[in-house]
């Protein structure tokens, strides 16, 4: 990892519930740009998203893969060379920058295909929208700035791992790709005291919608974890649904961590 061991939790995340593939094919998230941290440096990096990732994630030798379009801060892999290569490409960020990212890892080499990065603006609201086309088995991973046609990133993932496993696997059609995961997150490096969080609360509404018809079965329940660190926001979680979309609201208060 690119963080040491600390004596708390400074990120916070969700549970992973499952959603089947075939039957979940559109997500829509979306929440607010926090300001920057009065404390910021190299070291510290911010991944806040929702996610769709895969569990198991391929055939071997593939260990992780994840659609991850997201808000990024400090030292991050926010860009790609892409085709035909897929490297990641760290930056540091002094100020919020978004894009749509599509992350795997084979063996111990970690890729990448990423959209355009793009500013982002405390109190604007972005938006993540993936989705899953049956017909042609292409996901379509999409973040922007609500309001602002100019600020659109996208990725589109026709093969798994872009095609890098050959003939090993070619298709989100098949079995192993049928039941992903889906959380939101902080996922924070470095990131160990109240100076180094955001004053402001941040709230996502997440909408997972059935396009195979309603649903009969009780969605799945969703729980979350919460910052450790002293000075940390506290992070809820609430659902509710239609019978064809759960709602989900998580929310990271920065006004109930006790030093507002």
């Amino acid at each position: 990892g690119r963080a040491g061991k600390a004596s708390c939790a400074g990120g916070a995340c969700s549970s992973t519930p499952r959603y089947p593939a075939r039957n979940f094919t559109e997500h829509y998230v979306e929440f607010n740009v926090p300001d920057v941290p009065e404390k910021l440096d190299e070291a510290m990096t911010w991944y806040v998203y929702y996610n769709v990732a895969f569990h198991p994630p391929g055939p071997p030798p593939a260990v992780f893969n994840q659609f991850v379009p997201q808000l990024m801060l400090g030292t991050c892999w926010s860009g790609s060379t892409n085709a035909p290569d897929y490297r990641p490409v760290p930056k540091f960020h002094p100020t919020w920058v978004f894009g749509a990212q599509y992350f795997w890892q084979i063996g111990a080499d970690a890729r990448c295909a990423t959209g355009e990065t793009y500013p982002a603006s405390p109190g604007e609201v972005l938006y993540t929208s993936m989705t899953l086309n049956v017909t042609t088995w292409a996901w379509t991973l999409t973040m922007g700035a609500k309001g602002d046609p100019l600020r659109v990133s996208t990725v589109v993932v026709d093969k798994p791992f872009m095609g890098l496993l050959g003939n090993a696997t070619t298709s989100w059609s098949e079995g192993i790709y049928a039941d992903p995961n889906v959380n939101t997150c902080w996922e924070l490096y470095n990131v160990h005291e109240a100076a180094a969080y955001p004053k402001a609360d941040m709230r996502y509404v997440i909408n997972i919608t059935s396009t195979s018809g309603d649903v009969s079965a009780p969605w799945p329940a969703w729980q979350t974890q919460e910052p450790t660190c002293p000075g940390a926001p506290a992070a809820t979680v609430a659902t509710s649904a239609t019978p064809q979309t759960q709602t989900i609201h998580w929310d990271v208060l920065a006004a109930r961590n006790g030093t507002q």
